[in-house]
């Protein structure tokens, strides 16, 4: 009998699917199933298998992140649906040196904004972020593109390293970017420094870290937007999965969408360590995480088809379309499957949450 083998991928981000592989629930589901095989493809030796984390061009796999690969991978005929969404509302910021005259959003008419670019990636999903970010303030400042320069600073690193990553234990309970990697502190924080730009756009816990490790002043904070112009690629977060596997074996994804909820309870029973969780999956600190995602970790990270997610949804369509990063707009509906959702909420047992030691 020939082997099944399913592949797995997470953005650096808190998901109710990531904390499912932490708490080893993925591996539990299907550890003695002969005859399959699950993994993570940045654990692959082949660098076009860990490429699928953008691409979503290797079959029978999952992701669970942000919006931005997903959507472009669709555009460009990948041929997914997705069976959930989730969301962060986590800090999209642009910063200013704490002596800088810039107070607010409003100050940037006529200033240089740094994003970096990485034109040689497939998608660039942190120059778009960035740009998003940026697009965000200048609205609600009463500005437009015209009113700053945009400084772009090309970075040669590469999002997917050249190497699978090391795991002793044989399998990864790591996500499956190197925060260095997608936005190295030198290349974001110099040129400010140096006075070669004004501001520059942080997002994440990149966002935390610069502002109270490095000093730099927040005077745009998407976050403290309403939450029905938040969006962003990580509002929504996508859960989504090679059609090909929701042919041939729909018993497979029920049954991943089924633990990913399982641990959905677990962060709804146990927010404290679920943040505990996250923040060694993340390697940042318990203070940084609390900042970043601590507010509305439980009603954030529901897995669901909520309209104001899908009307976002929508928006960032429309968005990288604008951006040139998409060759046309996606059908949004035509690209949600709610049918395994819909199944299965109800039916998922309650948490029988193990403690975490700190």
């Amino acid at each position: 009998m020939s082997e099944t083998r399913l592949w797995y991928t997470r953005c650096p981000v808190p998901t109710a699917f990531g904390l499912a592989l932490q708490r080893n629930l993925i591996e539990d589901e299907f550890g003695g199933d002969p005859g399959l095989a699950i993994g993570a493809l940045q654990d692959s030796p082949d660098r076009a298998v860990r490429q699928s984390h953008y691409t979503h061009s290797q079959p029978r796999s999952f992701r669970h992140g942000g919006n931005y690969p997903a959507i472009w991978a669709q555009a460009h005929g990948a041929d997914t649906r997705v069976i959930g969404l989730s969301a962060i509302a986590t800090r999209q910021t642009i910063l200013v040196l704490p002596d800088s005259p810039l107070r607010a959003a409003t100050d940037l008419h006529g200033k240089r904004i740094l994003l970096l670019r990485r034109p040689h990636e497939p998608v660039d999903f942190h120059y778009l972020t960035g740009l998003r970010t940026v697009e965000k303030a200048l609205a609600f400042a009463g500005l437009n593109r015209h009113d700053v320069t945009i400084v772009e600073h090309h970075i040669g690193t590469a999002y997917v390293d050249d190497r699978p990553a090391q795991h002793s234990s044989g399998r990864s309970a790591e996500p499956p970017l190197r925060k260095e990697a997608i936005a190295p502190w030198p290349a974001n924080l110099y040129p400010l420094v140096r006075g070669e730009v004004d501001a520059v756009v942080a997002a994440l816990t990149q966002s935390v870290e610069l502002e109270y490790l490095a000093g730099l002043r927040p005077i745009f904070d998407q976050k403290r937007l309403p939450l029905d112009v938040q969006g962003h690629n990580s509002r929504p977060l996508t859960f989504a999965v090679k059609a090909d596997l929701i042919r041939e074996r729909p018993d497979l994804v029920r049954r991943v969408l089924a633990r990913a909820l399982e641990a959905e309870t677990f962060i709804r029973d146990q927010p404290d360590q679920a943040l505990r969780l996250f923040a060694r999956e993340l390697a940042i600190s318990e203070r940084v995480a609390i900042h970043s995602y601590g507010e509305t970790l439980v009603d954030d990270l529901r897995i669901d088809f909520r309209d104001d997610r899908v009307a976002a949804l929508r928006d960032e369509v429309d968005f990288l379309f604008r951006a040139g990063a998409i060759p046309e707009r996606i059908d949004v509906d035509a690209w949600l499957d709610p049918s395994f959702l819909d199944a299965l909420r109800g039916t998922v047992p309650a948490s029988t949450a193990k403690a975490v030691s700190a």
